[in-house]
């Protein structure tokens, strides 16, 4: 059986002051989470050091009645990454393995898991990183939309006062640096305005119960000329793809795997504009996450949820990625 071993969870009652501890008293570095998330990971390579709220672990293994003091409680989980999660459980029953729970889809987790336990009671997660389709998105009710002048006004309340972060208005990519940080602000909007009023489509708006909360932009690569210009990021071939290089997600709906849904729908977009390839550029921490404002290409993790492959890599956290797109149907 594939098993990968990915570290030990803690299962705590009071989250907050268990990562006080580890992070301000051991002084372990942070490499997932923090105060507010109920669940970080510490260390700064594989295996990780993780810990958990208690009873929202014995809620997903079906035992959410229990109270968080008893004794005989799960205080912690073995964590093993598998390719596939359901072939692992049926290799698991045919050994006389009792499945406590799953197969099962953790969306807010963005993995597939299953639990079972050693002969002594110990908790064992078996789980996979979750890949997400089309048909997942419409469950989680967000539609996506082209931005278009009907829509700017969206757009302006997503992107709010700070034009979604240092008064950027997503024209970094399509700017040379110095006119961008000259007009940046009021003049960056005019120029993504100015755009759109021209009938050029910048990006998608995800929407959920008619607010738009996420943001994508793609486009042919030509579109984003500071890419040409980055040692890192620059072209890998001549071949012709399009780019998705930057997301904005409200704060409110952060956590719930919104940016793979995006790129779902930038690859639904781009290939029915007739791109062949769709190419991205996240980011992949190594140590402790970055605030999000630094995570604007997305992260490496979402790309391959959504089915993307590293192709190049020149920069130990900053993959090149990309996604081939079937011609659709007629």
């Amino acid at each position: 059986m594939n098993l990968e071993y990915t570290g030990v969870r803690l299962l705590v009652n009071d989250y907050g002051r268990s990562f006080h501890f580890y992070r301000d008293v051991l002084d372990l570095p942070v490499y997932w989470g923090d105060e507010g998330t109920g669940y970080a990971s510490f260390g700064t390579d594989r295996p990780l050091f993780a810990i958990f709220g208690r009873q929202a672990m014995a809620e997903a293994v079906g035992q959410g009645k229990m109270p968080p003091d008893a004794f005989h409680q799960d205080k912690a989980t073995l964590n093993f990454a598998v390719p596939h999660v359901d072939e692992a459980c049926r290799q698991l029953s045919d050994r006389g393995v009792a499945i406590v729970v799953g197969p099962a889809d953790h969306p807010g987790w963005e993995i597939r898991t299953a639990h079972f336990r050693d002969p002594d009671g110990t908790l064992i997660e078996i789980n996979e990183p979750l890949t997400l389709t089309a048909a997942d998105s419409d469950q989680h009710s967000y539609t996506y939309r082209l931005l278009t002048p009907d829509r700017w006004e969206d757009f302006v309340s997503l992107f709010g006062e700070r034009g979604a972060c240092g008064g950027c208005w997503c024209m970094w990519w399509r700017l040379p640096r110095r006119q961008f940080e000259a007009q940046k602000g009021d003049g960056n909007r005019e120029a993504m305005r100015g755009l759109v009023a021209d009938g050029v489509v910048p990006g998608l708006l995800a929407y959920h119960e008619d607010e738009a909360v996420g943001w994508c932009s793609v486009g042919p690569r030509g579109d984003f000329p500071a890419l040409a210009r980055s040692r890192i990021l620059k072209p890998v071939d001549d071949l012709s793809v399009w780019s998705v290089v930057c997301f904005f997600v409200a704060k409110s709906h952060r956590g719930r795997g919104l940016t793979t849904r995006l790129l779902l729908a930038a690859a639904g977009y781009a290939r029915e504009s007739g791109a062949r390839i769709l190419e991205g550029y996240p980011v992949e921490p190594r140590k402790s996450p970055s605030p999000a404002p630094f995570l604007y290409t997305g992260i490496a993790s979402a790309f391959l949820r959504a089915g993307f492959s590293e192709v190049a890599r020149r920069s130990e956290t900053r993959p090149i990625m990309r996604l081939a797109l079937e011609e659709p149907s007629a």
